[in-house]
């Protein structure tokens, strides 16, 4: 009773959610573990009998169809008459040709080889080739050979003789009678002809086939089956080709496993000694597995769908609006914020400079002044021109990032023109103060930039040290090459800063400092300066010690060709 109270008590809609909810989640548990039982038992059969006898039978085919060129090169390297003629001088060159003529004919391969060692002549069956060189990458596989203990290798590399065709080519040492290498000689097999075999092993035993050699790279592999992945899977790297490569190193050549992969399919792994190959036979998927899947699904794909697509939409839904609002609000903010900035910056930071410029010019309409008081209103009408001039073209592109996202158009640009044109901008401002700035930076110092954002880095950069540059101080701009990029330096010698204030330079929202002739400033000329040079790919850092100056550093991507700067 206290049960059946407890139940009617629980709204409708819960209690059909809940007892939906545990009818399907009990059958779900028991259909789930009746599949998992029946698919383990039916992989544990293919596993222990199917796919080990699958690539048994392939490798008794291999041994047919692969170890025949093998075979037919050890001959070429053993025959009397091929070691008869290297020990005598290659005297006659036709002799050697019309010999691997007659080898390529009577066994149908697509081309036979040799190369001396004696004199580095690439023989085949026509002619002499080339002649082999060690600077020459596509001759490395002599070399190789020349060094390697065993006897013949099989490598994978084009053809000169046949359009570069991709063709395998079993390289056989050709030893004297004190065992001193004579010469490298062999035949080659088309890839196509050797994909043709592993086509015909997919077919008769429904299985893909795949060869890797010892490094774990794969060599060859069965035509991809309809709707698998032409690359095929990363055998590679699964547990069970390590342990394979691992027993190998340790000389057992027979090592074989079989294991399900990570990818869910089966597949058998061994090692044939006389290719130095793994092989690896995987079957995807077997049908009775197919089957106990489709079984299990129609029970709950009616329920699953309905469930996912009802929890997708709420889920979506919710996560849309939730980021909507989300933005809505980070708008606000960001406009909140730039509004109140704005209105600082125009109350406190621009209201002074405009104000002395009024001021300078309700002067120049007395009559009575002289020439020396014009001269001084004219050259602080110049300065404060100067002065808003920077600070308005720095509060409009301020202005223009918080609405607006920042991009860069880069193209090569001389930074010695760049630091010509901004200290003749700003000479004035310098002058005043009996400032020398110093151009050093090389003539070849290109970088690739957007010219008006970093010619705005320069500019704001220029104006600080002027700002902070006591009178008759020195500022400097150097630049110097380290590998793919140029680091250009502007450096003062003027008031210099503490690490606190070195650290805060870049914040969002950094403190305006007035200058050593109490000069104002709008505290956004080095935040620009960051996003500025970071669109284009560069970092921006300063170094200073208090009373002794200042160093800024700005990092650039150097162009790839270097245009000449225009004379000075």
């Amino acid at each position: 009773m206290n049960l059946l109270r407890k139940l009617s008590s629980i709204p409708r809609s819960r209690l059909l959610v809940f007892l939906g909810t545990l009818l399907f989640l009990g059958f779900l548990v028991t259909s789930t573990i009746s599949y998992l039982v029946s698919r383990e038992s039916i992989r544990s059969a293919i596993l222990q009998n199917e796919l080990p006898l699958s690539s048994n039978n392939i490798y008794s085919e291999i041994q047919h169809d692969l170890f025949r060129p093998i075979l037919i090169s050890s001959l070429m390297a053993n025959d009397t008459f091929v070691k008869t003629w290297l020990i005598q001088g290659e005297k006659d060159e036709s002799a050697i040709t019309d010999y691997l003529s007659h080898i390529r004919k009577k066994y149908g391969t697509i081309t036979a080889f040799l190369v001396s060692e004696h004199t580095r002549k690439y023989y085949n069956t026509t002619e002499v080739l080339k002649i082999v060189r060690e600077d020459n990458p596509a001759d490395a596989w002599f070399f190789r050979v020349r060094q390697m203990p065993q006897d013949y290798e099989i490598n994978v590399d084009p053809d000169m003789s046949n359009s570069n065709a991709m063709t395998i080519f079993i390289n056989y040492r050709i030893l004297g009678n004190d065992g001193e290498f004579l010469a490298a000689t062999g035949v080659g097999l088309s890839v196509s002809a050797v994909k043709s075999l592993m086509q015909k092993y997919r077919e008769r035993y429904h299985r893909d086939v795949y060869f890797y050699d010892r490094k774990g790279s794969l060599v060859l592999r069965s035509p991809a089956s309809p709707g698998a992945a032409a690359e095929g899977p990363p055998h590679a790297g699964e547990e069970a080709m390590q342990t394979i490569l691992r027993q190998v190193d340790q000389g057992n050549t027979s090592a074989e496993m079989s294991v399900v992969a990570s990818s869910g399919a089966l597949a058998s792994y061994r090692y044939i000694p006389e290719l130095s190959w793994v092989l690896v036979v995987e079957q995807a998927s077997d049908g009775t597995g197919a089957i106990l899947f489709k079984t299990f699904g129609l029970n709950f794909i009616v329920c699953l769908l309905v469930a996912a697509l009802l929890l997708g939409i709420f889920h979506q839904t919710t996560i849309r609006y939730q980021r909507n609002l989300e933005a809505k609000n980070l708008r606000l903010e960001r406009a909140k914020s730039a509004r109140d900035r704005l209105f600082s910056i125009i109350g406190h930071d621009l209201r002074g400079p405009v104000g002395n410029l009024k001021s300078s010019l309700d002067l120049l309409g007395n009559d009575t002044l002289d020439m020396e008081t014009f001269q001084e209103i004219r050259d602080d009408l110049h300065r404060g021109v100067d002065h808003v001039l920077i600070a308005l073209g720095n509060l409009m592109e301020w202005g223009s990032l918080q609405t607006n996202p920042l991009e860069a158009r880069p193209e090569p640009m001389n930074l010695r023109d760049a630091a010509h044109d901004e200290i003749q901008l700003l000479g004035l401002l310098a002058k005043e103060k009996y400032i020398r700035v110093e151009n050093t930076v090389p003539a070849n110092a290109v970088v690739l930039a957007d010219p008006r954002q970093i010619k705005s880095v320069l500019r704001n950069l220029l104006s600080n040290a002027i700002k902070f540059t006591r009178v008759s101080g020195c500022i400097s701009f150097s630049a110097v090459r380290e590998n793919n990029q140029w680091t250009l330096s502007v450096t003062d010698d003027g008031v210099g800063m503490d690490p606190a204030r070195s650290r805060s330079l870049f914040d969002d929202d950094p403190d305006s400092t007035l200058g050593t002739k109490g000069e104002r400033g709008l505290g956004l000329g080095l935040q620009l300066c960051m996003d500025f040079v970071q669109a284009n790919g560069g970092t921006i850092s300063v170094e200073s010690t208090p009373g002794q100056g200042t160093t800024f550093l700005v990092t650039l991507p150097a162009a790839p060709h270097t245009p000449a700067a225009r004379a000075s």
